[in-house]
């Protein structure tokens, strides 16, 4: 259980002059002490200048549904709260109503919480927040708020606003986004790990310290020539900041473990060491102090990179992660170590009266009624156990004096009887493990209890499959007799109940071919030519993205701007350190043309649209890149179109005549078949095919069974090791089933992870909104992983969509992979000569693979894994907001 605290304090100044009001001053502060929150800083051009909006929203797996945004509005004094599909600002109408505002601050903060607390249908929550008299607005909410779960909290501030001091205290989280302009800026992040602050356009007039565990980043930091200190620290990360004038006063730079680097303009250095750079520039008393536990950098313009045709950006080479030696046995594993909750524990005794309590680690139970048997039940299902395998089963219990004497015996057993159905039978019928021992006759004293124990071998008595699936385990306490008001306490603790580590075996059975009757077409076992001569981030005559020299008098474009447009037939090239780090890019434009151009780097952007006229490249077929690239989408669920007319909104477009290439590196086998069967337990797997996967990518073992959409028991795991022949995969953590590897049937193995990825972001899965990719010229896509796309239920808005594209020979689809797709994976319509090729697919809502029309011709899908497909039962919408007979209009 988790609880929230988020403080919102807005102090402002009124001026009243006739019946109008100004705001002169502002303060704002949150904090945030137990869960992890985001807080996003945006400019909204769009917002009046006398208000902010801040927009709440709960991130995570099945998180509460709640209704569309709701905004607390004040008319003439009175603060209500109403539904608000587009959200709106708060201003007080007149200087009358200031009194009134601050004493309604107690009905605003029970408005707030109880918006939260009350069961609903969606996530998001938006308030806006006025600048009156007031004073503190503190929000308790979110009780149950559990472990994956984060807040995200975004402010939007009108264009020219600035406050008079922001102070963020952040406990776990992250503080990004651009626009901000403040007199002074306190944010305290160092106290917890993991925590970062990434920044742009970020302006301050008066003085600023910021602290971040994990690392500071600020691009474009506006310091006022009347700022008086500044100071930024990281306790165990990196200090980067580039600023926009130069220092004024002292400065000092400290790079603990790291290198400290200064470019700040005309300073005189009094100190100039790797690790220490101190000195002043010019004669104003102000200081200027970085404290890195890593690398600390300061410098001046508009980004980090130097000026070169290849900025800052090593040859890129292929760094494989090493792999640790394959495991001689199984690792054992925990399956139950109780108790961890009350709510896990079930006491089974009919015509009784119980109490339970943990207190530290010992569970107190306490019965009253009759017996003759009573049982402790571990209620969550454990994984699959095996038959003809050791488990062992543990616990200690104490023996009270005085009133547990009619007490003969104690034992343990693993069951599949729901809880409620546990009785006689269930002991002596239906179990498959069971121990037995008698109670100690000395009271007072804490006795262990420690069994292994074996299943029946396969086929024997009542274990007819090998395994047991479902089950669960519970504690047995047998009494000498029934009795009304007989009264028991037992304390328990240490319970464990798992399986045993042992070999694996030394020469296994394993399949070589996936079907003793037919011959199935497999792809080559050798992989694509890949020469990379000629990389289109090596050709001549690129342009840099964070040079101001490229865009001409406007400068480097801001993530702000609401359309970026390439400059006309020229070559952009982005670096590693060209973007804003965490800012959210707008729309940017592509040409015809103009070529956008990704180097062979590591990459981040998040953006809302990119328009590809002329070509976007990352990569060619055969130059594929080595390094991790990620491009993630941001936007609410919409029917706008800005990508352009028809194009929708949240990913790419490439209309007729454009051209995208993105290209990953190849890993081969995508996908493959087990060559004997796993068990649960095992941490090892064997594969028919080699394959070249690495340590820390993440894989599906398919389930076979029947109905997965009901009983999923599909594995995702993480490559903790690969043997050199690539025939053999060790994961972080055991396997929880049963995939079975005979010569009738085998499960697949699918390789997920890929060093380039398009993704939704977190949000995406508040209304299964992602990003898509639609192309109606040129596309080629491989080594890329999609992840979060595809925009449920919107017609045409797949994670890749060839729309309308007519013939396309070179265009292909291949080595690529589909995570939590929303709506569909390739769709291909009235599009002809394609190639779909050797693609993995996991997790997708609606058909994958997917002809649009049935019209489409010479379009070769081969060899590729689609699992875990979800029918889609709600009816499509198109772009007019609904569907109508049996016909979609494009």
């Amino acid at each position: 259980m988790r609880s929230l605290v988020v403080i919102l304090c807005v102090v402002a100044a009124l001026c009243s002059v006739g019946s109008s009001l100004s705001v002169t001053q502002t303060s704002l502060s949150i904090t945030s002490n137990n869960i992890p929150t985001h807080v996003i800083f945006r400019r909204d051009s769009s917002l009046p200048a006398d208000a902010l909006v801040a927009t709440v929203t709960l991130l995570g797996s099945n998180v509460p549904q709640i209704t569309p945004e709701e905004v607390l509005t004040n008319n003439n004094g009175v603060i209500t709260v109403q539904a608000n599909d587009v959200g709106g600002a708060m201003t007080p109408t007149s200087a009358s109503s200031t009194l009134q505002v601050a004493s309604n601050l107690i009905c605003m903060c029970a408005l707030v919480a109880g918006a939260f607390l009350r069961p609903r249908m969606s996530t998001a929550i938006s308030f806006v927040i006025a600048f009156a008299a007031w004073q503190v607005v503190q929000v308790s909410a979110l009780k149950a708020f559990q472990a994956g779960w984060s807040l995200e909290v975004t402010i939007s501030i009108p264009d020219s606003y600035q406050l008079d001091s922001l102070t963020l205290n952040i406990a776990r989280g992250s503080i990004s986004g651009g626009g901000l302009s403040t007199k002074s800026l306190a944010i305290s992040m160092c106290s917890g790990t993991g925590n970062t602050i990434q920044t742009f356009d970020a302006q301050i007039t008066q003085s600023a310290t910021v602290c971040a565990s994990s690392g500071v980043s600020m691009f474009g930091l506006d310091l006022s020539p009347t700022v008086t200190s500044f100071s930024a620290s990281s306790s165990a990360g990196d200090v980067d900041l580039v600023l926009k004038n130069n220092v004024t006063g002292s400065y000092s730079v400290t790079a603990t473990t790291g290198t400290a680097s200064v470019s700040i303009g005309s300073c005189t250095a009094t100190q100039d060491t790797a690790t220490s750079k101190t000195g002043s520039c010019g004669s104003s008393s102000s200081t200027f102090t970085v404290v890195a536990q890593k690398n600390a950098r300061v410098s001046t313009g508009s980004s980090r990179c130097s000026l070169v045709p290849i900025p800052d950006d090593p040859v890129a080479t292929d760094n494989v992660p090493s792999s640790p030696a394959m495991p001689l046995n199984t690792p054992g594993a925990s399956y139950v170590s109780w108790p961890d909750s009350i709510n896990d524990i079930i006491v089974s005794l009919s015509n009784t009266q119980q109490t339970r309590n943990i207190s530290g680690d010992i569970l107190n139970t306490t019965i009253t009624g009759y017996g003759p048997t009573m049982y402790l039940i571990y209620n969550p299902v454990l994984p699959s156990l095996r038959a003809d395998t050791a488990y062992r089963a543990s616990f200690e219990l104490f023996r009270a004096a005085g009133n547990n004497a009619n007490v003969t015996e104690i034992g343990a057993f693993v069951t599949t009887t729901s809880p409620g159905s546990f009785d006689t039978q269930t002991w002596n019928g239906t179990n498959y493990l069971r121990f037995t021992q008698p109670l100690p006759t000395q009271q007072g004293t804490w006795y262990s209890y420690t069994v292994d124990l074996a299943l029946p071998v396969y086929g024997s008595g009542y274990i007819t499959t090998g395994f047991i699936r479902r089950p669960r385990f519970a504690i047995r306490i047998q009494l000498a007799s029934s009795a009304s008001g007989n009264k028991w306490s037992f304390l328990l603790r240490n319970i464990r109940f798992g399986l045993v580590s042992v070999p694996y075996p030394s020469s296994p059975s394993l399949l070589s071919t996936p079907s003793e009757l037919v011959v199935l077409p497999r792809p080559s076992p050798t992989l694509d030519p890949n020469p990379r001569t000629d990389c289109p981030h090596m050709q001549s005559g690129l342009l840099n993205w964070h040079d101001a020299a490229t865009w001409g008098p406007a400068g480097v474009p801001s993530p702000n701007d609401a359309v970026i447009t390439l400059p006309a037939d020229s070559k952009v090239l982005i670096s590693s350190c060209s973007l804003v780090q965490g800012a959210i890019y707008n729309k940017i434009i592509v040409p015809s043309g103009s070529e956008l151009i990704f180097n062979d780097a590591d990459i981040e952007i998040n953006v809302r649209a990119i328009l590809v006229q002329g070509k976007l490249s990352i990569g060619s077929p055969t130059c594929r890149l080595f390094s991790r690239i990620k491009i993630t989408f941001h936007g609410a669920r919409s029917d706008s179109d800005d990508l352009g007319s028809g194009f929708g909104t949240k990913g790419i477009a490439v209309p007729n005549g454009g051209v995208i290439e993105v290209h990953g590196k190849q890993f081969h086998q995508t996908w493959t078949r087990l060559a004997a069967t796993a068990a649960p337990g095992d941490d090892m797997i064997y594969l028919q095919d080699a394959v070249n996967w690495e340590v820390g990518q993440e894989v599906v073992i398919t389930t076979t069974t029947l109905w997965d959409e009901y009983d999923n028991q599909n594995e995702q795991l993480t490559i903790k090791a690969v043997s050199v022949d690539g025939l053999k995969v060790q994961f972080t953590t055991p396997i929880r089933f049963w995939p079975y590897g005979g010569q009738e049937y085998q499960a697949e193995v699918g390789l997920l992870s890929r060093r380039i990825v398009f993704q939704g972001s977190a949000s995406s899965d508040l209304d299964s909104f992602g990003g898509h990719v639609l192309v109606m010229g040129d596309g080629r896509f491989s080594g890329l992983q999609l992840y979060r796309m595809g925009q449920q239920n919107m017609l045409a808005r797949y994670p890749l969509h060839f729309h309308l594209a007519g013939s396309r020979p070179n265009a292909y689809v291949k080595d690529c992979s589909f995570l939590k797709s929303y709506y569909r994976c390739v769709s291909i319509h009235q599009t002809n000569d394609t190639k779909v090729l050797r693609n993995v697919a996991f997790d997708v809502s609606g058909f994958c693979y997917y002809l649009e029309e049935g019209v489409e011709e010479n379009n070769e899908i081969s060899h590729n894994l689609a699992a875990f497909v979800h029918p889609i039962y709600a009816m499509m919408r198109n772009r007019l907001g609904g569907q109508s007979g049996d016909t979609d209009y494009e």
